[in-house]
């Protein structure tokens, strides 16, 4: 079992952060409207549709400039094999292909955490390899980012 908890369309209020400094674990976020997203010392002013993967020794810095939904999963640190395997990396802003069979992928794996079945476990890994087999998918077609998610400034 690689998942520890997901949320699918949580909503976080204008003016609210999450400032989380690092953990024993990875943490895959896909932004539904614009953030503001801090690696290093560079804060990314993203479009809607967003996603990075935060890897175990990554903080998590997000400000909300906006009432703004988003999907998220933390997962276990063999999640990390999975990255590896898809070459998928973390601690940068990607911006997949389809973003709605990712949506639809943090729905499935939502259902499946809540679900009381037996084999919910088997099926949340199993959405999970689909949404990283999609990223990865993504990240070898060429890349459509919004010129504007590429503007930094630096962090104060």
């Amino acid at each position: 079992m690689l998942l520890i908890r997901v949320q699918y369309k949580t909503l976080w209020n204008a003016g609210s952060c999450i400032c989380v400094p690092v953990r024993n674990k990875y943490s895959v976020f896909h932004f539904l409207e614009p953030v503001e997203i801090r690696i290093g010392d560079i804060v990314y002013e993203t479009e809607p549709n967003a996603v990075i993967i935060s890897g175990p020794d990554e903080p998590r810095n997000f400000n909300f400039p906006r009432d703004t939904r988003f999907n998220f999963f933390h997962a276990r640190m063999e999640f990390g094999e999975l990255l590896e395997e898809n070459r998928i990396p973390t601690g940068r802003v990607l911006y997949p292909r389809d973003p709605e069979l990712l949506n639809g992928c943090f729905k499935r794996i939502r259902m499946e955490y809540l679900s009381e079945e037996e084999d919910a476990e088997q099926m949340q890994d199993v959405y999970i390899q689909e949404m990283l087999i999609l990223l990865a998918r993504s990240l070898r077609a060429p890349q459509t980012a919004p010129d504007s998610a590429m503007k930094t400034k630096l962090f104060k």
